[in-house]
């Protein structure tokens, strides 16, 4: 089933976040007299994948594939995860510092002395983002085979013929229209604030400066 107009222009606004990265970068980078400090490693790091799965996301529903899309929408809310770890972290550039030493930020601790799993991670940021608990445990169904996966392959049934249409294919069978669309919803909206946190951490490193940096905030 082809996509419609509707998911078009969806997926032209999520495209359109590119620019946004692109600024977000180039201000983090610029910041402080253009000191580099972890963060930014980390952060231009994130930057560079959310681009990265824009653009597969993209182009996997453009061509009707949608099991390889919807897990992209997981890998997205990763990033964003990762990224809120350094606002709860007693040390961010320590954390951001061990993360590229091979370290993962579920290995270490929040201020509380919480290590961060993603469980851990998904109940905090959801006292502000209420959404992405939901989002979490749906697209997470997607990365491991599941019954999601086992459904797709399944299309209409006729109970009076008892048969059932299945197929296996590269391509989109029997996905509606409203999930493709809830897909490009949901990674805008978390595209965006994963951008938000970049931009906090880039607005704290220029009116504060990273070096008396005691935590980053998010406004």
């Amino acid at each position: 089933m082809a996509i419609t107009d509707s998911v078009e222009v969806e997926l032209k606004a999520l495209e359109a976040m590119n620019a946004g990265h692109m600024e977000i970068g180039l201000y983090m980078a610029r910041a402080d007299g253009g000191t580099m400090y972890p963060i930014d490693t980390f952060a231009l790091a994130v930057l560079h994948r959310s681009m990265s799965l824009i653009r597969g996301f993209c182009d996997s529903v453009r061509s009707e594939n949608y099991l390889c899309a919807a897990p992209l929408v997981r890998l997205q809310l990763d990033n964003l995860l990762r990224m809120y770890a350094l606002f709860i972290a007693h040390d961010p550039h320590e954390v951001a510092f061990r993360a590229f030493a091979g370290v993962p930020i579920r290995k270490q601790k929040d201020r509380a002395g919480n290590k961060m799993i993603d469980q851990y991670l998904v109940k905090k940021l959801s006292v502000d983002l209420p959404w992405v608990g939901r989002v979490y445990e749906e697209t997470s169904g997607f990365i491991h085979l599941s019954e999601k996966h086992i459904f797709s392959t399944h299309g209409s049934i006729d109970r009076n013929k008892r048969e059932v249409r299945i197929c296996v294919s590269g391509r989109d069978f029997s996905i509606p229209d409203a999930a493709r669309m809830e897909a490009a919803k949901c990674m805008s909206a978390i595209t965006f604030q994963v951008l938000r946190y970049v931009y906090g951490w880039a607005h704290t490193k220029d009116v504060v400066g990273a070096s008396k940096l005691g935590k980053v905030t998010g406004d």
